[in-house]
């Protein structure tokens, strides 16, 4: 069913060149999925349901080859919003902290840049290229992308290369795709368990010695305060970039 509804789209975007014809399928059909798998609908019967309430394939390749200055520019401001609130979110957080523990505001707009415009943007910008793929897939593709768009973190410290925040770049391409579908609170909470958890073995790794004492509750809760700012980032920028792509995409169908 979507397979035929996408050729009929790409049939009429005969006018423009062959590999951007390929880009606008892509993320057509990847904003299809996301809208289908945000719903928890998973049959043909149910895509058939999302592309019923759709405009009609010509419509739509009519209003993507008349706007397609209009649309490319959008779709970076929108990929670059999206990144913005993983890295407003991560950089204000820590901004606020900060303040109230007299450390630099350098780190905090460092920290925000790097996690938002390398590792948000960036994920946001390439997702489009697996969504077609199973879920394992997809999951590794985004992390292992996150995992190489960290690299800036490891420097915002300016001292030496600290390869255990790599794993920040992890922990959001995972998140990426694990908010694809609806969650429960209690999945939000064990994502931050778990993630917490790893982060300190990790850096045990790096220290050659147990970094934390658990019964430091302070610090403990403290990090997790922060990765459930990454969580809330990544959420309110995956939420962000689907509804303002819902304006140049996917409208509905008014008749």
């Amino acid at each position: 069913m979507m397979a035929a509804y996408l050729s009929e789209v790409e049939r009429g975007l005969a006018s423009l060149p062959r590999r951007r014809r390929r880009e606008l399928i892509r993320e057509l059909e990847a904003s299809l999925l996301d809208e289908a798998e945000s719903a928890g609908l998973v049959s043909e019967e149910a895509m058939a349901a999302v592309l019923d309430g759709k405009e009609s394939p010509a419509e739509i390749a009519r209003e993507l080859v008349a706007a397609e200055a209009d649309t490319s520019r959008h779709r970076r401001q929108t990929k670059l919003l999206a990144g913005g609130a993983v890295g407003l979110a991560t950089g204000g957080y820590l901004l606020i902290l900060g303040m109230l523990l007299n450390r630099p505001w350098r780190f905090s707009l460092s920290f925000g840049l790097a996690m938002g415009l390398a590792v948000g943007v960036g994920i946001f910008w390439s997702r489009s290229r697996w969504q077609r793929f199973n879920p394992l897939t997809r999951y590794l593709l985004a992390m292992g992308l996150g995992t190489l768009l960290a690299i800036p973190l490891g420097f915002v410290l300016g001292k030496f290369f600290l390869w255990t925040w790599l794993s920040y770049g992890t922990f959001a391409g995972y998140l990426v795709e694990r908010f694809q579908s609806k969650r429960r609170v209690l999945a939000w909470v064990e994502d931050n368990i778990l993630f917490t958890a790893i982060l300190f073995a990790l850096s045990t790794i790096w220290f050659k010695s147990w970094f934390l004492e658990w019964s430091d509750w302070q610090f403990v809760l403290r990090a997790m305060l922060f990765n459930f700012v990454i969580q809330v980032g990544v959420w309110g920028g995956l939420h962000l970039h689907r509804m303002l792509d819902g304006h140049w995409l996917l409208k509905p169908n008014r008749a």
